[in-house]
């Protein structure tokens, strides 16, 4: 995976989750919650294409 396509990736998942955040009242956790996912996906892919 590019390290562009990485950094999208991350933003995008935290994007997503400050969204979901705020529409439940819960802006900080939310965001925490999509910059977790977003890492651990773009380390999760990193690691499929090594195989």
């Amino acid at each position: 995976m590019s390290k562009k396509r990485r950094e999208r990736l991350i933003a995008g998942l935290t994007l997503i989750g400050m969204g979901i955040g705020w529409a439940f009242g819960q802006l900080v956790p939310g965001l925490f919650i999509g910059l977790g996912l977003g890492y651990i996906a773009s380390e999760f892919l990193k690691e499929k294409r090594r195989q």
